[in-house]
């Protein structure tokens, strides 16, 4: 649709680049056709890594899950 109007206005990509501030590169993707998007698999990977917060004062965390460790680092201001 975009590309027809650019088409039937007689503005040449480079001139339509100009007036817009965009490169020529973008304006001629937005003119495609849309595409399907692609799927991404998302696996959820159980870790048995340990959380381990040392402070600026020298306080160490360890253990906490991150809610916890947050609420206790609140606490100590």
């Amino acid at each position: 649709m975009f590309r027809w109007a650019v088409t039937a206005s007689g503005q040449s990509w480079t001139s339509l680049s100009r007036d817009l501030g965009l490169r020529i590169n973008t304006l001629q993707r937005w003119a495609d056709e849309p595409r399907a998007p692609s799927l991404v698999p998302v696996v959820a990977a159980r870790t048995d890594a340990v959380l381990r917060i040392r402070t600026a004062s020298g306080a160490v965390l360890e253990g906490l899950d991150l809610d916890t460790a947050v609420r206790v680092l609140r606490a100590l201001g």
